[in-house]
């Protein structure tokens, strides 16, 4: 019937069905209940658990020798001391600067990137496992935060849910094109590379940019070992699948998988075991509940699947490859403890001396419940009531008082113990002694078995030794522990190459170039290069005569520009003038960028990256200050010694310079502690070589040819003296003649401006004559002008006042006129009118 059911499934519950098969396959698999039952046990053991824990509670199940803490403890600071540091370095050590740049830009990060905390505890962690149920574990994540990009939102562009989703329950699960866009292919100015796993594909609507990268960082989360599964394999190699099982709350679940996180049961709670073992009731603690959800990387697929075992309808998500790493799976190679050829499931370190732990266990209950035994009891005659006194009053230095001394003496006996029987503690401790000894000769096997000697736990026997005595018996005693630690070793070093290519794949370049300090790194290694000052120009004399100073001639460089006569507008050098010479910062900045650019692509480059780029840790066990100190002091000795000879050697024969360079790189490569110096080693090799490449000094002269050599010198000097005597005395008389010339240019010059006053001045009396002349001129013409005008006015008067009097004339004779016409008119009236009295 289950059967039939389960080909009845939808293709989404048969991938969950697959998957939950695959699990079970793996739990089935042969050893495996076996080992989980033991690792439990382990681990109970190591915690010194027992059964009743409680106040009035005497008895603990025996006396207990917890020789299995001891020896973690032990193994623990002696496999994993410290948190390694990275070291990443050019693979075969050649001079290469790009390779040497994303060398150091790598470990600048891994290193900013350790400083978290998560790696040094997962691998503490993850060692710890492997000493106990005997395999340990650590997955890596990448985990971005993203910022919406200006004028964005935060939903995707299909507007489902959160726009990128969460991992376990954390948010910023990278996709698979988890990198922050860029404009135009920059980022603040500074060109990205163009490679990348999107390069060349055309966006798709879903790719428009919808975030950008806030922070980066890769985070190492240990996995507990109940917690990690794989597919059923003989070897590691043989594994196609690994998954982790993760414990999510239902908010985590949502907010990860959207609206299907929903639907899974939250049927675990992390204090079920301790609230069922007081009798105490989980059902209402809500809060503390999570699901059960595996996380399961398939490598043949190359896909990754996420299911809740609660929920069985489908799969909650199903994504491809996310990350891209060469290796796939996110998880180095575990920390195993024994295994075989035919199985992956690993044997505890414990089990292989449990029967010597459990003899231990043993002995020292014997010991312990026999040093219970033994004290000072025994039996006593009743009648005698003094012999009780003495034991349980405790007399010192005081006598107990006898009624009847006679018949106690009698009683007592010769040695006073004729009536009282004690327990025999002196056979009873010889027996502890055996037992004592019994119990440090199966300690003896015990670390014949583990490996674990007297010499590494810092204790010694048999007297004084000397150091090196000391350090040859530390050395072999600790051969056994050389495989766990070179395991140890590689488990942290894929780690960091897993950590390491995260980094380059997913990390946006400015997150690299702020996080390695690439700036500064710059300036120390490409300064800013100060070009030579030209040789400065002759002081010329007065008014552009000659050199106050005539200096040595300088003969001009080959094909270097003649400076001409300078522009009369003013706006830069003529044709034939030297430009002026590039800015050695910015040309330091554009070869530093240059650099970084190069170092980004080999960093994004997957298959030039591996060639190219080593990725190991230094030692994770405490190292020796004093051999640290030894190593460095024995190579500046090296150093100290071989430079004078090489440069000797290269002073009196220039050819073998180069060789000599060689041997001095091949020697310094040797020695880690040398990468901070080889490129000053490096500039200087090159100056040696280019020294080598210049013409051969000729031989040293014979005593003849330096003496003929110094007489020639002397009449050169002679001749030079006189030469320079009569350059001198030309100089001189040039001189003489030039001030003679100038005083002589002067008078002329002065005479002339005095002659041009003097034009000036006349020329100036000229015009001011000219000036008064036609002043006056202008005055007769207006005196003229105004009689003209007076003589005109009075004409114009006469007339006018002739008009007026003839006017007046007129008008008077027409008023007379008038008024002999109004007095006619009157009389005229005066006539014809009636008299006063006839009208009446």
């Amino acid at each position: 019937m289950a059967e039939k059911r389960d080909n009845e499934d939808s293709p989404e519950q048969s991938a969950w069905q697959r998957w939950n098969d695959e699990l079970e396959l793996a739990r089935k698999a042969k050893g495996f209940d076996q080992w989980h039952t033991r690792s439990k046990r382990i681990v109970k053991r190591y915690r010194a658990e027992r059964g009743d824990v409680s106040e009035n509670s005497d008895d603990l199940e025996g006396a207990r020798f917890n020789i299995l803490w001891s020896n973690v403890q032990t193994l623990m600071p002696a496999l994993f001391a410290k948190s390694p540091k990275p070291v990443v370095e050019r693979r075969y050590l050649d001079r290469d600067d790009v390779g040497r740049t994303a060398s150091v830009i790598l470990e600048r990060t891994l290193s900013y990137e350790l400083d978290d905390g998560t790696y040094l505890s997962a691998l503490k962690k993850g060692v710890l496992d492997r000493l106990l149920p005997g395999r340990g574990v650590v997955w890596i994540r990448y985990e971005p935060k993203f910022t919406p990009m200006p004028g964005k939102t935060q939903e995707t562009s299909d507007g489902g849910g959160e726009s990128r989703p969460a991992l376990n329950g954390k948010p910023g699960y990278p996709a698979s094109d988890m990198r922050s866009e860029t404009v135009n292919g920059e980022k603040d100015g500074l060109p990205l590379p163009a490679e990348g796993p999107r390069a060349g594909v055309a966006p798709s609507p879903s790719d428009v940019p919808q975030e950008q990268v806030a922070d980066e960082s890769v985070v190492v989360d240990y996995i507990d070992w109940r917690d990690f599964m794989t597919s059923p394999a003989r070897t590691w190699e043989e594994v196609w699948w690994v998954g982790k099982r993760v414990y999510m709350t239902r908010k985590e679940l949502v907010k990860r998988f959207g609206d299907v996180g929903k639907e899974p049961t939250l049927d675990w709670s992390p204090v079920e075991t301790t609230s069922s073992a007081v009798g105490q009731s989980t059902e209402g603690n809500t809060k503390q509940r999570r699901a059960k959800v595996w996380e399961i990387w398939d490598k043949q697929a190359r896909k990754v699947y996420w299911m809740a075992e609660s929920y069985k309808d489908k799969l909650l998500d199903e994504k491809d490859d996310p990350l891209g790493l060469e290796g796939f799976w996110p998880v180095p190679r575990p920390l195993f403890a024994t295994l075989t050829n035919d199985s992956l499931i690993p044997i505890p370190d414990y089990v292989e001396y449990e029967d010597q732990a459990n003899e231990l266990d043993d002995l020292t209950t014997r010991i312990t419940n026999l040093v219970k035994t033994i004290k000072t009891c025994g039996v006593y005659d009743a009648s005698v009531g003094e012999l009780k006194r003495m034991f349980e009053e405790g007399f010192e230095n005081e006598l107990v008082p006898c009624d009847n001394m006679a018949e106690f003496s009698s009683k007592a006996g010769a040695n006073g113990m004729g009536h009282i029987w004690l327990l025999p503690i002196k056979d009873m401790a010889a027996t502890l002694i055996q037992l004592y000894d019994a119990r440090e000769r199966t300690k003896q096997v015990l670390y014949e078995v583990t490996g674990i000697s007297d010499i590494v736990r810092g204790s010694s026997q048999g007297g004084a030794k000397t150091a090196t005595e000391q350090r040859i018996k530390g050395q072999f005693a600790s051969m056994r522990l050389n495989d766990m630690q070179a395991e140890v070793a590689r488990f942290a070093r894929d780690t960091l190459r897993i950590m390491g290519e995260i980094i380059a794949e997913h990390f946006d370049p400015m997150t690299l170039f702020e996080i390695s300090g690439f700036e500064q790194y710059a300036k120390e290694q490409w300064p800013p290069e100060i070009p030579e000052s030209p040789p400065m120009a002759p002081m010329m004399g007065h008014n552009g005569g000659p050199p106050l100073e005539a200096p040595a001639a300088v003969a001009p460089a080959v094909g270097a520009p003649v400076p001409g006569p300078a522009s009369s507008s003013g706006g830069g050098p003529m044709p034939g003038m030297m430009a002026p010479p590039p800015d050695p910062n910015m040309l330091a900045m554009q070869k530093a960028s240059e650099m970084f650019q190069k170092a980004v692509a080999l960093l994004r480059n997957d298959k030039l990256r591996g060639f190219r780029i080593d990725i190991e840790t230094d030692s994770i066990v405490e190292p020796d200050q004093q051999q640290m100190q030894e190593a460095r002091t024995q190579l500046m000795g090296a150093i100290s010694q071989f430079l004078p000879q090489a440069i000797e050697a290269g002073a009196q024969s220039p050819e073998l310079k180069p060789l000599l360079a060689r041997l001095l790189m091949f020697f310094l490569r040797g020695f880690k502690a040398s990468r901070d110096i080889e490129s000053a080693f490096e500039q200087f090799i090159d100056d040696m070589t280019r020294d080598a490449a210049k013409p051969k000094p000729p031989p040293p002269p014979t005593p003849d040819q330096i003496k003929a050599e110094m007489m020639r010198e002397q009449q050169a000097n002679e001749n030079k003296r006189m030469e320079a005597q009569a350059l001198i005395d030309k100089q001189k008389a040039d001189q003489d003649m030039a001030m003679k010339q100038q005083e002589f240019q002067l008078d002329r010059e002065k005479q002339a401006a005095e002659l041009q006053m003097e034009r000036e001045k006349m020329d100036i009396e000229r015009q001011k004559m000219q000036m008064q002349f036609e002043h006056e001129e202008r005055m007769m013409g207006l005196k003229e002008r105004d009689a003209a005008l007076q003589s005109q006015l009075n004409e114009r008067t006469a007339m006018i006042k002739a008009e007026a009097e003839e006017h007046s004339a007129d008008v008077k004779a027409e008023s007379i006129e008038h008024s002999a016409e109004m007095q006619a008119k009157v009389a005229e009236k005066k006539a014809k009118a009636p008299v006063n009295g006839a009208s009446a």
